[in-house]
């Protein structure tokens, strides 16, 4: 054999032989690096995971401190509506005893007015015991205790129910967010529940 045929042969026992390495040092490369991708993606999931779970926790502990101190601003108003009607109901029993003339039609319209007040009162108690007693899972916008404060019900009405009668006196703070006019006194808006300016 002549040398060049020599040397090619001896290339070719060489490559065999890198070629049968029991592991391809590239291939553990490729493999090692494979690993690390998905650790690393793995380690990234679990804190997006972590975060989400710590954002919704801190989101329902918002959403429970929001409910709460709404509901306890509504429990005021209950309150103050109760007192004012109560007043109301004082005032006009006084009028009506200051009347002689026993068929006089101002006598009529205040014991009139006597027992639109005193159902007012019936139904400010009645959604104040649903209130309560956890009947209703948000802030009482229904006929109990909208009626009373002063909103008008149904769910897109934002004008006061009447602010010349007999109840208030006075109108409520529009809400600069959403519009709605609110009762007299409120502090947050019964729409949106944003803070009144």
């Amino acid at each position: 054999m002549d040398t060049t045929t020599q040397a090619y042969l001896e290339i070719l026992e060489k490559t065999n032989q890198q070629l049968s390495l029991w592991y391809n040092p590239y291939g553990l490369m490729v493999a090692v690096l494979t690993g690390l991708v998905a650790a690393l993606a793995i380690v990234f999931a679990f804190i997006l995971w972590r975060q989400q779970k710590e954002y919704k926790d801190a989101f329902k502990d918002f959403l429970a401190e929001r409910k709460k101190f709404a509901n306890s601003e509504i429990a005021k108003a209950i309150v103050e509506a109760g007192k004012v009607l109560d007043d109301k109901i004082i005032e006009a029993d006084k009028q009506l005893k200051d009347i002689k003339d026993s068929s006089s039609k101002t006598k009529k319209d205040i014991e009139k007015e006597i027992q639109e007040l005193k159902k007012s009162r019936e139904s400010l108690q009645s959604g104040s015991a649903i209130f309560r007693s956890g009947g209703v899972s948000g802030p009482i916008y229904g006929t109990a205790a909208s009626s009373i404060l002063g909103v008008a019900s149904g769910a897109n009405s934002t004008t006061v129910w009447d602010p010349t009668s007999s109840v208030f006196s006075a109108v409520g703070k529009i809400c600069g967010f959403c519009g709605t006019q609110n009762y007299p006194g409120a502090q947050f808006c019964f729409s949106c529940g944003n803070p009144l300016g």
